[in-house]
């Protein structure tokens, strides 16, 4: 049976969230020697209605705690979720003398976090920005999924292809602001850098300060980038259709949505990614590149729940 949400949400103003309940945090223990930080709405098992597990998988400058908003708003509907904190974030370090992870780590712990997060069924992931390369790469390797959700994802080229359009388009100060912001960090102490790259001119200036004390907690590289430039999805592209060769999309919905007024990922990357999945992007106007964070987080939000609705079975009673 469809599962559809149900209406109406209790609201509250506590750190980045307008409208939310608790959301607890706890370690999980995975046999690739790393405990990952899995943040969590406290009443969802007291409210679920959905036979279905969310996980929610953050990007570069974020971890789990940025997917407060969406976990809560989904606990209110019944749906039932999970945010991951990626190895190398302050919440889940690095073991000892660990180097930087590669895409593989991550998906061998997206593996561990599956078997314990949703053990019964395959799960619906929701992911952001660099999140979406490593779920190109867990669904690469043969690993299972009921839906996937792409917010502003790194498309299967990578980032490479992305900013030599800018300097091609000689948006000099785009691509100056870009490797800045990313490349040197100084989005964790630069607030204008940080609103231009991840927000809009009309978030408040609480809002942003926050979350750059966030990014500097979670400054330290993911990914490394050398390895991921020589592992990238595209490889695996068919030339003439531009679909991923391995893709079963009876097996896995797939939905894309990029963001009008992002200034990381542009809509030549979110349309090869639409091509890699043989699906139609959706664009969310006038949205920035940070759509769960953003002062209009809850349109978007209530946008997914909508377009997720005829994947998400419901409880039987």
């Amino acid at each position: 049976m469809a599962f559809v949400p149900s209406l109406g949400t209790r609201c509250t103003r506590r750190g980045l969230s307008v409208c939310r309940i608790e959301i607890l945090s706890r370690s999980l223990d995975l046999g690739t020697r790393v405990s990952l930080e899995v943040r969590s709405p406290s009443s969802a098992l007291e409210r679920e209605r959905s036979k279905d597990c969310v996980i929610f998988v953050h990007g570069s400058f974020h971890s789990a705690w940025c997917w407060d908003n969406f976990s809560s708003f989904f606990a209110e509907k019944g749906i039932r979720s999970h945010a991951i904190s990626l190895r190398g974030t302050s919440k889940s370090p690095l073991a000892d003398r660990m180097k930087t992870p590669k895409l593989q780590d991550h998906v061998d712990d997206m593996l561990e976090v599956v078997q314990q997060l949703s053990p019964d069924r395959p799960p619906i992931f929701v992911v952001h920005s660099i999140g979406g390369l490593v779920m190109m790469k867990y669904l690469e390797a043969g690993l299972k999924a009921k839906a996937i959700a792409f917010f502003c994802s790194v498309p299967p080229s990578g980032n490479s292809p992305m900013t030599k359009r800018y300097l091609q388009r000689l948006q000099i100060r785009e691509s100056w602001n870009i490797v800045v912001g990313l490349a040197m960090k100084k989005v964790t102490s630069d607030l204008n850098l940080a609103r231009a790259l991840f927000f809009t001119p009309d978030d408040d200036e609480e809002l942003v300060q926050t979350t750059i004390r966030h990014f500097n907690e979670d400054r330290d590289s993911i990914i490394d980038l050398i390895d991921a430039n020589a592992k990238l999805p595209d490889k695996f592209t068919d030339k003439a259709t531009g679909r991923a060769s391995w893709f079963n999309s009876d097996a896995t919905e797939v939905f894309v949505f990029g963001a009008e007024n992002d200034y990381i990922v542009d809509s030549e990357g979110i349309e090869e990614l639409g091509k890699f999945f043989n699906t139609s992007p959706e664009i969310l106007k006038a949205f920035p590149h940070d759509v769960m964070l953003t002062r209009r987080w809850k349109e978007v939000a209530e946008t997914l729940c909508s377009r997720l609705a005829p994947v998400l079975n419901e409880v039987k009673s």
